[in-house]
């Protein structure tokens, strides 16, 4: 099984998906994919195209890197998320405008101290 067979494999099972139902969504033959999943060969751009729409990682099944996977937030961060889930409406934009602020501030120092 190559590579691609394996993670198209896993994003099929992961839908719980049949091959059969992974055939009806791509537009094609439960033979061609246990040829996808063995690596005897691949789905065209049309095909990986329709299996995005019905929410596969299409991005994941070529190259095995996660579409949009975040980089996971610091014990900070997650702290200062929390604490702004819990501001009223009015709070959480005080706090917008003074981060805008000091972002703005952020990116001038950068440009002076490169210059």
């Amino acid at each position: 099984m190559s590579d691609l067979g394996s993670r198209l494999k896993e994003e099929r099972e992961a839908h719980e998906l049949s091959q059969p139902g992974l055939a009806e969504l791509a537009g094609t033959s439960r033979r061609t994919v246990i040829a996808w999943e063995k690596g005897d060969s691949s789905p065209t751009g049309v095909q990986l195209s329709s299996l995005a729409k019905h929410g596969f990682d299409v991005l994941y099944i070529l190259t095995g890197e996660r579409a949009g996977e975040p980089e996971p937030l610091k014990p900070d961060e997650s702290a200062l998320l929390d604490n702004y889930r819990h501001l009223c409406d009015e709070q959480r934009e005080a706090v917008y405008r003074v981060s805008e602020v000091m972002s703005a501030g952020q990116k001038t120092d950068k440009k002076t101290n490169q210059g």
